[in-house]
This record gives C-alpha cells, sequence and structure tokens, in this order.
C-alpha cells in the first residue's frame, strides 16, 4: 500500500478505508 496515504489513515478512522491500523 501507499506509505504516504498510511500516515493520513493513522489520522482518520482505519474502518473508512476497510484496512486494519496495523497497516503501519
Amino acid at each position: 500500500m501507499k506509505r504516504g496515504t498510511d500516515s493520513r489513515i493513522n489520522m482518520v478512522p482505519p474502518k473508512r478505508f476497510g484496512i486494519p491500523k496495523s497497516v503501519d
């Protein structure tokens, strides 16, 4: 996955993206 987008997912709820916060 895009690491740049992962940083944003950390701020927003992971459920919205359908990905677990463990994507870090």
